[in-house]
């Protein structure tokens, strides 16, 4: 695995789709940094990060099928940071929820290079600090935890996790568990103005409501969110 480290930089994101687009990545490769000025999320939103934190994309070259990899690489995370005893659940589609609060997020990239497709999972994680917005509440491990963990160890280790489960065929496992760490199962949400439990999330990585009339309503990653804080 080749490792790049940037004190700072615009967005490892953006950085790991130009060396693929320059032909400059020949295996799994990680690039991190503790302070990432132009992060971006789900739907281009803006990822707010506090200098100290993670950020971390890694590309790694994956096959035809198709895999929910945003899901997959935060059971994934949760799983890592569940070693430092916190207990870190998935909020649906790509969210890291720690006590009622965002502690970090998720996006993946799929591109075609060559002969080859690559997955470029993007990660942000509050270490030691967390945005103030006013939409939702945020939070960061040293406060709520008590912990200070190695950023760069922690980088590390969720890469080699990532590419053991891809190369060790874990997805399929992966999947099968993914609602034992799901956020809010069982509960009330809003979906298009409308009031339902969140049933699951499918093994394609759909999220599965049911209305009152025990109706599903599936919902794919790309169409609107669905609103948990009701």
């Amino acid at each position: 695995m080749d490792i790049i480290f940037h004190d700072e930089i615009n967005s490892t994101q953006t950085l790991a789709k130009q060396m693929l687009q320059d032909g400059k990545i020949s295996k799994n490769t990680l690039i991190y940094t503790q302070n990432q000025t132009s992060g971006f999320g789900r739907k281009n939103n803006a990822w707010h990060h506090s200098k100290g934190n993670l950020a971390m994309s890694f590309i790694v070259k994956i096959d035809e099928l198709p895999y929910p990899y945003s899901i997959i690489c935060g059971y994934i995370v949760a799983n890592v940071l569940e070693k430092y005893n916190i207990d870190v659940k998935i909020k649906w589609p790509n969210d890291l929820m720690l006590n009622d609060g965002k502690l970090g997020g998720i996006i993946t990239t799929i591109e075609n290079y060559g002969n080859n497709k690559y997955c470029i999972f993007g990660i942000g994680i509050n270490l030691v600090a967390n945005p103030d917005i006013s939409e939702y509440k945020t939070v960061n491990i040293k406060n709520i935890c008590k912990k200070e963990i190695n950023f760069q160890d922690l980088a590390k280790e969720i890469s080699e996790n990532i590419y053991n489960a891809i190369n060790l065929n874990q997805l399929n496992n992966i999947i099968q568990n993914i609602n034992n760490i799901a956020y809010k199962i069982g509960e009330k949400c809003e979906y298009m103005n409308n009031i339902y439990t969140f049933l699951k999330i499918a093994t394609n990585g759909n999220a599965i409501l049911i209305d009152k009339l025990d109706k599903e309503v599936i919902v794919a990653e790309t169409q609107n969110s669905i609103n948990f804080n009701i």
